[in-house]
C-alpha cells in the first residue's frame, strides 16, 4: 500500500505539472488496448502513464474482497482469488482486459444475468479528479461520482483503485447446450430461463444459422461427470467450434472464464481467408498490386460461412491465436483498417426486441455466429452505460465479415440505426458512426458534463472525444 500511496502522488505530480504547461509535452504510448477505434482523442490527454498502476493491492477471503490497481488484467484476478474458492462476479473473457478497461468501458460477461456489468459489483473506487485531488468515492460517498464513473471512458478523471467484492466458485463448470431452430424459440427460452430463481451460474447464446440458435447453461460444480473439454494445448477445437459438435461437457472453472480468449470469439479464423490475408499483408505496399487483385476481389458468396480452424491450422498457429496476439496485430495495422473489413460491434437490446433485432441481422448480414448475453439493467445513475434500465437487456456481439457488396462502415451503420430504432444502445469501445446529434440523443452527455464540470474534468477528452469517429 505505501507503494501504491507513492504511486498516486507521483501521478498527482504529473498532472499538476502538464496542467501548469511544464510537464512531458509528447504522449506516452501506452502498452495495450482492447479498443478497436482510432484514438485520435489521445492528442488532447494529459500524458500520464497511469500504466504503472498494475498490482493487486490487498486480497481477503474473509470478507470476499479485492482492492487492485486499475492496470491489472482479468487473468491476473482470476489468478489471485480462484485458488481461495472465489473470483469477481463478473470476470471479462479476454485474459488482457484490464479492471480499469472493465470499470471506465463496457464489459460483461456470462453471468451479468445475476450481477450486470463487471462494474455494478464494485463497491469503491479511488479516482484522481483534474484539479489533483485524490478521492475515494462509493454508493455511499459521491455516488454521483461513483455511478458516474461506469463506461465514462475516463472523462471524469483517472481511476486509480478499486475495491471489488469476490463470490465463491467450484473447480469446474459443467456445460449444457439447448439447440432451437428458430429465433423465436430461442428468445422466448432465454428470456424465461432468465426469469427463473434458480437459473444457471452463467448464460449465454450462440446463434449458427438462421435455424441454428443454442443456449449455453453453465453450473459450477466439485468435479466432472462428463467429458473434460481443455483449452491446455494450442491445438485444442475452439470454444465456439467445440460446442458445434457437443451438447453436455465440463470446463476447467479457468478454462471457462476464458474460453473465448483463443481465438478472439472466432475472429482468428478469418486467417483462413486467403483474400483477407492478401489485403491485410500486401494492400497498400509495393507489392504488385496487380498479382493481388485476384486474391483482393474474391468473392465469399451468398453466404458468409465461417470457416472452423482445422487441426493442422490449430498445431501450427494456435500460438499466436489469443486475444492479446490478435489485439496486437489489429494494432500495428491502422486501426481503421480492420473498421472497413469487418463489423465487430456489441448491442444491448431490451427483451421485447430480441427477436427482431436478431431475425434483422441474419437477413440483412449473414455474420455468424452471433453472441448473446443477458444482462441484468442497472437505474443508478449510470448516464453513458448500454444497460442503463430496468430488466434485462440482451448484447448482441456481432464479430465478423458482413456479406459482400456491403463493407464494415455499411454494415455497422445499418446495424447501429436498428439497434437504436428499437430502443438499443451500444458498447462504445468499437467504431462508431452515430453523430453528434444521435449520440447525445441516446446517452444523458448533459448529466456527464454536470459531473465534468462539478469535478473539475475539464483536462480530460471529453465524452464525445472519446467515442466520435
Amino acid at each position: 500500500m505505501d507503494d501504491h500511496v507513492e504511486k498516486c502522488r507521483s501521478l498527482r505530480d504529473e498532472l499538476l505539472r502538464w496542467k501548469e504547461g511544464i510537464g512531458p509535452s509528447a504522449n506516452f504510448k501506452k502498452p495495450f488496448s482492447h479498443m478497436t477505434r482510432e484514438k485520435a482523442y489521445k492528442k488532447k490527454s494529459p500524458p500520464i502513464n497511469s500504466a504503472k498502476l498494475n498490482k493487486i493491492l490487498k486480497v481477503d477471503p474473509k470478507n470476499k474482497i479485492i482492492i487492485t490497481e486499475p492496470y491489472v488484467t482479468q487473468e491476473d484476478l482470476v489468478k489471485a482469488t480462484l485458488p481461495y474458492g472465489l473470483i469477481p462476479p463478473v470476470v471479462a473473457e479476454f485474459k488482457k482486459i484490464t479492471v480499469g478497461g472493465a470499470i471506465m468501458g463496457s464489459s460483461l460477461e456470462s453471468s451479468a444475468h445475476r450481477f450486470g456489468q463487471f462494474n455494478d459489483p464494485c463497491r469503491s473506487y479511488e479516482i484522481l479528479l483534474g484539479n489533483g485531488s485524490i478521492v475515494s468515492t462509493s454508493p455511499q460517498n459521491d455516488p454521483d461520482l461513483f455511478y458516474g464513473v461506469a463506461s465514462s471512458f475516463g472523462t471524469l478523471g483517472i481511476l486509480l483503485s478499486a475495491e471489488i467484492p469476490l463470490v465463491e466458485a467450484k473447480p469446474y463448470v459443467e456445460v449444457e447446450v439447448q439447440r432451437f431452430i428458430s429465433t423465436k424459440e430461442f428468445s422466448k427460452e432465454i428470456s424465461l430461463l432468465c426469469q427463473k430463481e434458480n437459473r444457471p451460474d452463467y448464460i449465454e447464446g450462440l446463434i449458427f444459422s438462421k435455424n441454428d440458435a443454442r443456449i449455453l447453461k453453465g453450473r459450477f460444480v466439485d468435479s466432472p461427470k462428463t467429458n473434460v473439454y481443455s483449452q491446455k494445448s494450442h491445438s485444442s477445437p475452439w470454444y465456439y467450434q467445440y460446442v458445434l459438435e457437443n451438447d453436455h461437457f465440463t470446463m476447467t472453472t479457468y478454462d471457462y472464464i476464458f474460453r473465448y480468449d483463443r481465438g478472439a470469439f472466432w475472429m482468428g479464423s478469418y486467417a483462413l481467408w486467403a483474400s483477407l490475408l492478401a489485403r491485410f499483408c500486401f494492400e497498400n505496399t509495393k507489392f504488385p498490386q496487380s498479382l493481388l487483385k485476384p486474391f483482393i476481389d474474391h468473392k465469399k458468396g451468398k453466404y458468409n460461412q465461417l470457416k472452423t480452424p482445422p487441426y493442422l491450422f490449430r498445431l501450427l498457429a494456435g500460438w499466436a491465436m489469443s486475444s492479446y496476439d490478435l489485439y496486437k496485430l489489429l494494432h500495428q495495422k491502422k486501426e481503421g483498417w480492420f473498421s472497413e473489413q469487418f463489423v465487430i460491434q456489441d448491442f444491448y437490446l431490451p427483451e421485447m426486441n430480441l427477436e427482431n433485432y436478431l431475425n434483422f441481422t441474419i437477413e440483412n448480414h449473414q455474420i455468424f455466429p452471433i453472441w448473446i448475453c443477458p444482462c441484468k439493467g442497472t437505474t443508478t445513475p449510470q448516464w453513458c452505460s448500454p444497460h442503463k434500465g430496468e430488466g434485462m437487456f440482451y448484447d448482441v456481439g456481432i464479430y465478423g465479415w458482413p456479406l459482400e457488396p456491403k463493407n464494415g462502415p455499411i454494415a455497422s451503420q445499418e446495424l447501429e440505426n436498428k439497434a437504436y430504432e428499437l430502443g438499443g444502445r451500444k458498447m462504445l469501445y468499437s467504431t462508431n458512426y452515430l453523430s453528434e446529434d444521435q449520440i447525445k440523443k441516446h446517452y444523458a452527455l448533459n448529466k456527464l458534463d454536470q459531473l465534468r464540470a462539478k469535478y473539475q474534468a475539464g483536462l480530460f477528452p471529453s465524452f464525445l472525444d472519446k467515442v466520435l469517429k
